[in-house]
C-alpha cells in the first residue's frame, strides 16, 4: 500500500520544494542574464545591452512629442 501524497506533511513538503525551486530558478536566471556571457550578444551580457530607463525616458522627453501626450517609453503613457 502507497502512503497517501495528502495531508499536513504532504503540503508542508510541497511548500518547501516549490519555495527552493523558486529560489533555485531566480538565482540562475540572474546568473544567466547578469553574469553569463552569450555568443549570439558578441559575448556580451544580456543584462550590459539594455539602457538604463532613465536613459530612455530622457530620450523620449527631447524629441518633442512628449509634452503633448506621454511617450510610449514613459511610466504613465496609456497607449
Amino acid at each position: 500500500m502507497r502512503p497517501s501524497c495528502s495531508g499536513p506533511s504532504s503540503t508542508a513538503w510541497q511548500s518547501d520544494t516549490s519555495s527552493r525551486a523558486s529560489q533555485a530558478a531566480y538565482w540562475w536566471m540572474l546568473e544567466y542574464n547578469e553574469e553569463r556571457p552569450h555568443d549570439s550578444l558578441g559575448d556580451m551580457t544580456p543584462a550590459s545591452t539594455v539602457k538604463p530607463p532613465e536613459i530612455q525616458l530622457l530620450k523620449c522627453l527631447l524629441d518633442g512629442e512628449a509634452y503633448a501626450a506621454p511617450a510610449p517609453c514613459h511610466p504613465h503613457y496609456e497607449g
